[in-house]
């Protein structure tokens, strides 16, 4: 399973979620870095999901810190450029399961590769559909979060994650350009 927090309360649908308003007890407990002003801070996502789950490929409009609280994780990063080779359709990569070592969901024909026999095992799909994303996976940067550790994802860059573990996680967005050139 994987659960998100969402904002609470009268037109929800339209703010951000903040830990310290939806969780008060659980944010006065977190330490959240101090990243960013307060007119630039966007959001806290609490992230709750089951051992062996894994989020899709995809990248963020804003920079975040993702923070793990509890359990283990593992965080592949790819930069922009790599936008070709990750079959990017809007903010996420089409490759179902890109980056999941379990290559849970895999086809028949679906690859998982020890890049460059650098021992991260990339799952990179089925090779004939999308023969760009092995190269992509060379450029892909894993790291493994444990409690209190977290890692800065910038804005724009491409992630994703698999939880090895429960875990229980919080991302903080803000902007990083004036409020001015986001969409309201």
């Amino acid at each position: 399973y994987y659960m998100r927090s969402v904002a609470d309360g009268v037109d929800a649908s339209r703010r951000s979620s903040k830990l310290e308003e939806v969780f008060p007890s659980m944010a006065s407990q977190i330490q959240l870095p101090k990243v960013c002003s307060a007119d630039a801070y966007h959001s806290s996502v609490l992230r709750v999901a089951s051992g062996d789950t894994h989020l899709w490929a995809h990248y963020d409009m804003m920079d975040n810190i993702l923070i793990q609280v509890s359990g283990r994780k593992r965080v592949l990063l790819w930069p922009p450029s790599e936008d070709r080779r990750l079959y990017t359709e809007g903010s996420s990569a089409r490759v179902p399961g890109l980056g999941d070592a379990g290559a849970h969901g895999a086809n028949d024909g679906d690859v998982t590769s020890d890049v460059a026999g650098g021992g991260v095992e990339i799952h990179t799909g089925d090779p004939l559909r999308f023969p760009r994303t092995l190269p992509a996976a060379a450029a892909a940067i894993e790291c493994f979060l444990e409690p209190g550790e977290g890692i800065f994802i910038p804005s724009l860059w491409f992630h994703s994650v698999t939880n090895i573990t429960f875990s229980l996680g919080v991302n903080v967005f803000w902007r990083g350009l004036p409020r001015s050139e986001y969409c309201p």
